[in-house]
């Protein structure tokens, strides 16, 4: 059985993946803070809301203030291992 919420959760990581995907393959500092912006805005999404516990947000709210403040190795890890490979 499927938890309830999971199809919104999933949808939202994979929404989550693909901006912060993108920040790491994009050079233009316009299109680097465009997608910042968007990895940034994870608190807003199901996949925080619904899909994490507290001790889990509080993780991910040290590495998007991280991120935030231009140190982003963890959220590079974080993304490396956990989200999918677009191999076109």
């Amino acid at each position: 059985m499927y938890e309830v919420n999971l199809g919104r959760i999933e949808a939202s990581w994979y929404w989550h993946c693909s901006w912060a995907v993108r920040f790491f393959s994009v050079t233009s500092p316009a299109e680097k803070q465009e997608s910042l912006a968007k990895v940034l805005d994870l608190r807003e999404s199901a996949f925080y809301k619904l899909g994490l516990d507290e001790r889990e947000k509080h993780r991910r709210d040290q590495v998007l203030d991280d991120a935030s403040a231009g140190n982003v190795e963890k959220l590079e890890q974080i993304i490396t291992i956990n989200c999918p490979v677009d191999h076109e």
